[in-house]
Order: structure tokens, then C-alpha cells, then sequence
């Protein structure tokens, strides 16, 4: 019966500490230009946050995901996305989550859309701009603990072997 209890104690502290040493990190998953989006040219155009670009674009909830404007760094996130207003020819920097309404009407902005009064400062390949304007996706993706659960219990299983012998 104590050996029992060892091998549970065992078994316990292995799962324990595979679970434990499994923390969440953010991690880049890939980068748009606010003009690689469809144009604003139809009706029924959605804006979207930054946080909702990376979500259509990546897979998964917006909430997922951290944004930056800075660059594809963990430590430079700011949690904040470039963003182009409807008819307002002006690209600025807002909160990732910014939300002022999701259809086609003037002065709504999205973090992926292409403004046709300014669409050559995304496409041409001339333009100062065509680096700017980025964001880059962050999404927080926690390792599995499997391997490291597997291990503790291998070396449980070997601490009660060599106990019995």
C-alpha cells in the first residue's frame, strides 16, 4: 500500500510539473498591408478592427490576437493597428480593437480595406509608403504539456522499478 502512494505521490508531482512548466506565449503569426483588403467600393464592405483583420485572415477569435504597427517582435507590440477611413483619404493608428461601425459609411476606418482615392499608396511600388502600414499578429499559443507529462511519468515508472528491486 506505500508503494502504492509513492507511485500516485510520483505521478501527481510528474503531471504537476509537466503542466506547470506549459506557460502561454505570444508568438508572430504573419503580417497584412491595410491595403491588401477589398476595396471600399462596395455597399456592403465590412471594417474591421485590427484584431478582427487577423482573425479573418488567420484563423480563430479576434480576441486571440495581440497586433502591432512596429514590428513582428514580441517585445515591440503596441497593441495597436493602422487603419484607413472611408473617404477621408487619412491612414492612422489606432487601438487594435477600435470599433466605430461595421458597414461602408463616410469616416468609418478599417484595418484592412483599399481606399480608392488613395489607392497607389499601397500598390505602388514607388511610393514611400509601400512598407508602411503594416500590421503584424500575434497570437498566444501555450506547448502542449504532453511530452514533458509522458517524460515525468517514464521517470515515475522508473523510480518504482528500481524501489522494487
Amino acid at each position: 500500500m506505500t508503494q502504492l502512494k509513492m507511485i500516485r505521490g510520483l505521478v501527481a508531482a510528474a503531471l504537476i510539473a509537466a503542466s506547470a512548466s506549459a506557460s502561454a506565449a505570444l508568438v508572430f503569426v504573419g503580417s497584412w498591408h491595410v491595403g491588401d483588403g477589398p476595396k471600399w467600393s462596395d455597399q456592403t464592405q465590412i471594417a474591421y478592427s485590427g484584431q478582427e483583420a487577423a482573425a479573418l485572415l488567420f484563423g480563430g477569435n479576434a480576441s486571440d490576437y495581440s497586433i502591432s504597427t512596429i514590428s513582428n517582435l514580441v517585445n515591440d507590440i503596441n497593441f495597436s493597428a493602422w487603419m484607413d477611413g472611408y473617404g477621408l483619404g487619412i491612414t492612422g493608428i489606432f487601438a487594435q480593437n477600435f470599433d466605430n461601425g461595421n458597414l461602408y459609411t463616410p469616416g468609418v476606418r478599417s484595418a484592412y480595406i483599399l481606399d480608392n482615392s488613395c489607392s497607389n499608396r499601397y500598390s505602388d511600388i514607388n511610393s514611400p509608403c509601400t512598407d508602411q502600414f503594416v500590421n503584424y499578429a500575434f497570437r498566444e499559443e501555450v506547448p502542449e504539456p504532453s511530452p514533458l507529462a509522458l517524460f515525468g511519468l517514464a521517470f515515475a515508472g522508473l523510480a518504482f522499478a528500481r524501489r522494487k528491486v
